[in-house]
């Protein structure tokens, strides 16, 4: 049935549902259920035992409150499964009253807590029904995405600029080649805006302590008779992490062999003057049928401000401007770790 805004009713601890009895409020012993306008015309839904309906120009709630401010008190809502208690085989939501000083968090604190009632069962799914939707983890404000944090053993910064709120994964892969040629001063390998999907900018304070950038990159290159050297560098936010050496890839005139770069950055300290260190290698075929390894090693590590947001670059410069020395990156993902 559609409820009035003159309908009250309350449920006292014994049971009985006396109706516009003040002194149930005042004791603070019932919960209460209030119609909003003139009566609405219930939904026609199956599966259901009860259906509320209101017409109001705001948000409508159903409210529940413990006025206890002991320090174990908090109001929740539980449902069970068909085996359930309410001590296991639950769901529960809730909220820490002001006086509370248990093991689930501080007091005022919310929370939403599954039983499953044995070990490897009881999983939370949260989810969205229809495809191309996102899911959003908010804090720090109401209305409108903010840094925050959210925790689990330690505190980790969350951020939706960009990674869509991913602490760990994949943040950037590459979609379109990026080839160079007939050059020498250092150039974009791994590609600018438009080549790939994700960002390769990494939010202000998105690096911690012990977090690693992950760099992969594949391609082909090819050169003359007389090969040229080829330099690759890493970068953030402008700032040399690590470099090779000039590396002569092969000594005959070759056409797309295959060629890879491998390389770790992870943050050792964080703030306007943090450090990070990274290390890896280039890989590619030298001859017609063997593959060598040059290293990327960084010998200490370099100062950079995690404090502001930062790019991620990957350069290349060639010894020799010849049209027919190039090199050719097809795919690149750029991983977050930790």
């Amino acid at each position: 049935m559609g409820i009035t805004h003159a309908a009250v009713v309350a449920v006292a601890d014994d049971g009985t549902s006396p109706v516009g009895s003040d002194e149930w409020n005042a004791a603070h012993s019932v919960d209460t259920i209030t119609g909003i306008q003139d009566a609405q015309t219930p939904l026609t839904l199956t599966r259901f035992f009860q259906n509320f309906v209101a017409s109001y120009a705001g948000y409508i709630q159903a409210n529940f409150q413990n006025k206890d401010t002991g320090s174990s008190s908090s109001t929740d809502v539980v449902c069970t499964t068909d085996s359930g208690t309410d001590t296991a085989e639950y769901i529960d939501l809730g909220i820490n009253g002001s006086g509370y000083a248990g093991a689930w968090g501080s007091a005022k604190d919310g929370y939403l807590y599954v039983d499953g009632g044995a070990s490897g069962i009881g999983d939370l799914i949260i989810g969205t029904a229809q495809a191309n939707t996102t899911i959003t983890l908010q804090a720090g404000a109401s209305g409108a995405i903010a840094n925050g944090f959210f925790a689990s053993t330690t505190y980790q910064a969350a951020y939706n600029k960009g990674l869509e709120e991913r602490l760990g994964g994949v943040i950037w892969t590459k979609t379109s080649a990026t080839t160079l040629a007939s050059f020498t001063t250092a150039a974009t390998l791994i590609g600018a805006v438009g080549t790939g999907v994700g960002t390769l900018t990494l939010p202000a304070n998105f690096l911690t302590v012990g977090r690693t950038i992950r760099i992969r990159m594949k391609g082909v290159y090819g050169d003359t008779t007389t090969a040229p050297t080829l330099n690759f560098t890493i970068t953030l936010g402008g700032v040399t992490v690590v470099t090779s050496t000039a590396i002569t890839m092969t000594t005959a005139s070759m056409t797309n062999r295959p060629w890879e770069l491998d390389v770790d950055i992870v943050c050792r300290a964080t703030g306007t003057t943090a450090t990070v260190i990274g290390s890896g290698f280039v890989r590619g075929a030298n001859t017609a049928a063997v593959m060598a390894l040059w290293p990327l090693v960084a010998t200490a590590a370099v100062n950079v401000d995690t404090t502001a947001s930062a790019v991620l670059g990957v350069t290349v410069a060639c010894g020799t401007s010849n049209a027919a020395n190039t090199i050719t990156c097809h795919t690149a993902t750029v991983e977050v770790i930790g």
